[in-house]
């Protein structure tokens, strides 16, 4: 019996390797980025000294526009660095796999090791983000790896090696992405909870939490400037008990719609009343209360407090949280769900959070691969004009959003119309970017004497993408001084649309 069912579990480790496999063949076919995924691809060419003063002035820090870089090989053309970057974002999934496969294998059994790898490869949020080019899939690597490091140390005593792993990959994770900064903060402070039973010495974590600050330490410069930047001013929009709901679901929402949120809430219950069951059988005192507490709760308590803490920072001061932001801390969101479903005892209750789980997976995967397909087929057309588009032209813009794209396709000079009396969020992108600049409404007429002009009039489908009133005023200046002939609308997947017009010189 027990040969037959490793021979299943051994089947099921391949079923996930060919899942991952069929992940970066239908990935590396995608061809289009999205805002964000231009400004990473625009830094790969950069050297590492300039992405440290790039990305200082950003709002991230810089270590996985590292590991882009180091990972591009030298690539140059457009499409092909963008399959090999969707690779190297995939790249943690893989890692998580054999991870996976060995000490989850090792110290929580082939059961939590299978539901754990069928999560972290087919949930929603993990598998959407961790298909972007951008940091999302290596800060779910090391936030979880410092957080199984942690839990290790609870199980198996106060092992010098597995306190370097926590150290280490919570710097990594905090060098990553800001809220996978905080998950770890938190995963240490719910480890202090923890540590009184256990028996290691207290000055090992002390030596660990110090190490971590001086490492930060040359980093907490960029960091405050960084947060006063997004204190005076930030893109997210309006926050409201409507934006805490959609977090809370994140980790179960398919689809971003009422129908979408009604299986997320559902979901949502049935992994509660599983919660509740596991730790009602489960009521125990000494050295095995905390590790059971740290293993089912210690992995789902850091994303409710990303969003506690992120809910009250955005009523008091400015929103500075959205749901992508919840992606870090969903690895081992996912691992304190695959010990609770290993672990629960009553039988029917486990049946049904294994179906969920994978019916959710399952779904989800459809839902993704679908939403790929029609945006990719969507691009195509638009594809097709950045193709046509001659390399004298010029491309005058309205929003830094639509050029940070386009001018990754298009290596043209590019504008975005000047405007003094307004920041139009240029800044970053003119440093980056290496044929990106701004123009006057005036300076146009002098182009239009010697070189094709296109202009660019952005259809905008998000609420932190709105035209400024000084922008709605350039605009009419421009149409008012200037003959505009439309040349056709076209779609840029996830953010939105775009009009072309030809520019001419209006007749006397």
């Amino acid at each position: 019996m027990k040969l037959k069912r490793d021979t299943l579990f051994r089947i099921a480790n391949i079923g996930c390797i060919l899942i991952f496999l069929l992940l970066c063949i239908f990935n590396s076919q995608i061809k289009y980025v999205w805002n964000d995924e231009s400004f990473t691809l625009s830094m790969i060419p950069h050297s590492y000294l300039s992405i440290i003063n790039f990305t200082a002035k950003d709002v991230h820090p810089f270590l996985y526009y590292w590991i882009a870089k180091f990972l591009s090989f030298s690539t140059t053309n457009i499409y092909a660095l963008i399959a090999i970057e969707r690779l190297v974002s995939l790249l943690p999934y893989l890692l998580l796999l054999l991870i996976s496969f060995t000490y989850i294998k090792r110290f929580w059994g082939q059961t939590v090791s299978l539901i754990f790898s069928v999560s972290v490869l087919l949930m929603p949020g993990i598998l959407q983000y961790g298909e972007q080019i951008r940091m999302y899939s290596w800060a779910i690597l090391f936030v979880t790896c410092a957080f199984l490091n942690a839990l290790i140390i609870l199980k198996q005593g106060s092992r010098n090696r597995f306190w370097v792993g926590l150290t280490v990959f919570s710097i990594l994770a905090a060098y990553t992405h800001y809220y996978a900064l905080l998950d770890v903060i938190f995963i240490y402070f719910i480890f202090l909870l923890c540590w009184r039973n256990q028996g290691f010495k207290f000055w090992k974590y002390l030596l660990s939490v110090v190490v971590d600050l001086l490492v930060y330490l040359p980093w907490i410069p960029a960091f405050l400037h960084q947060v006063s930047g997004v204190s005076a001013d930030y893109w997210i929009g309006k926050f409201g008990p409507k934006r805490i709901v959609e977090f809370v679901l994140f980790p179960f929402t398919l689809i971003n719609s009422i129908p979408g949120y009604l299986v997320a809430a559902l979901l949502f219950l049935i992994i509660v009343a599983g919660l509740f069951v596991f730790l009602k059988e489960h009521r125990t005192h000494g050295n095995n209360c905390e590790i059971q507490y740290f293993e089912t709760l210690g992995g789902i308590l850091p994303t409710l407090l990303v969003i506690l803490a992120g809910t009250l920072i955005s009523y008091v001061d400015r929103p500075i949280l959205i749901s992508r932001y919840l992606v870090p801390g969903l690895g081992i969101f996912w691992f304190s769900i695959s010990i609770l479903i290993s672990k629960t005892d009553h039988e029917n209750l486990k049946k049904i959070l294994l179906i969920a789980v994978f019916c959710l997976g399952t779904l989800n995967s459809v839902v993704y691969m679908r939403r790929m397909l029609i945006d990719n087929q969507s691009f195509q057309t638009c594809n097709n004009f950045f193709r046509g588009v001659n390399k004298k032209t010029i491309l005058i813009y309205d929003h830094p959003v639509t050029v940070s794209v386009c001018s990754y396709y298009l290596k043209n000079q590019n504008f975005v119309l000047e405007n003094k009396n307004h920041d139009n969020g240029l800044g970053i992108y003119k440093a980056v970017y290496p044929n990106i600049a701004e123009i006057s409404a005036q300076r146009i007429k002098k182009i239009l004497k010697s070189k094709p002009t296109y202009f660019i009039e952005t259809n905008y489908n998000s609420n932190s993408l709105h035209k400024s009133r000084d922008e709605r005023k350039l605009l009419k200046y421009v149409k008012k001084h200037f003959m505009l002939k439309k040349q056709g609308q076209y779609q840029l997947p996830l953010d939105g649309n775009f009009n072309v017009y030809r520019v001419s010189k209006k007749s006397k």
